[in-house]
């Protein structure tokens, strides 16, 4: 009698720690999904910044004309695959192409008033990461006349 109410308590020990360890492992799991999307909210903020910090510069130099220039200096953050411009009828928009921790590819576009924008030097994604350089950077903004030309110098 005595050894199987010992059996019957190790088996209870057993339950319930295995309970507890599958209780813990599912907080656990919970925890890193909810810190990654605040990190990628953060990327995602930060890019959005950074965006409009440069199209603020297109448009400044777009108004003062032909042969204006400005070099701003931006923190560029991880995870950004391109840079890209599209014109439209109301001007172009600026765009970074994100990639979060989970692969999922998002955008993020700004508006500016200026005409064509030529984005060069700079903005190419590295051949190991597939991403662009991320840091703080200088970034060139000169109007050409027949576009505004963007490009980075480090």
């Amino acid at each position: 009698m005595v050894m199987k109410r010992k059996a019957q308590l190790a088996m209870e020990y057993v339950m319930i720690t295995g309970f507890l360890i599958f209780l813990l492992l599912g907080i656990i799991y919970a925890y890193g999904q909810f810190t990654a999307q605040n990190k990628d909210m953060g990327t995602y903020s930060k890019s959005e910044s950074v965006l409009y910090e440069i199209a603020n510069a297109i448009d400044q130099v777009y108004l003062y004309g032909e042969g204006s220039k400005a070099v701003i200096e931006v923190n560029i953050p991880r995870g950004i695959n391109s840079m890209s411009s599209e014109i439209f009828s109301g001007g172009s928009e600026l765009a970074f192409s994100i990639t979060n921790d989970m692969g999922e590819i998002s955008e993020v576009v700004v508006v500016s008033e200026a005409g064509e924008i030529n984005i060069s030097t700079g903005f190419e994604q590295s051949p190991i990461t597939n991403f662009i350089s991320y840091g703080n950077k200088r970034i060139l903004i000169e109007n050409n006349g027949d576009n505004i030309g963007v490009s980075v110098i480090e």
